[in-house]
């Protein structure tokens, strides 16, 4: 795929598993990005609204 041309495929938008202490659950994380790859996702879309991004700090 070119820089130019359109996205193809499934493109799963991952959750961000955040704890009752308000951290990220990696290996939740983890878990969602190797379910999706071996499920056939032709790339992964991470942080979006549904990543609930706005909670989150620059380091993650």
């Amino acid at each position: 795929m070119g820089p130019h041309e359109p996205f193809r495929g499934v493109f799963p938008v991952l959750l961000t598993p955040i704890g009752d202490d308000g951290e990220v659950i990696e290996e939740d994380l983890a878990r969602q990005v190797e379910f999706s790859v071996e499920a056939g996702a032709h790339g992964l879309v991470y942080p979006v609204l549904g990543s609930e991004f706005q909670f989150l700090t620059d380091t993650e």
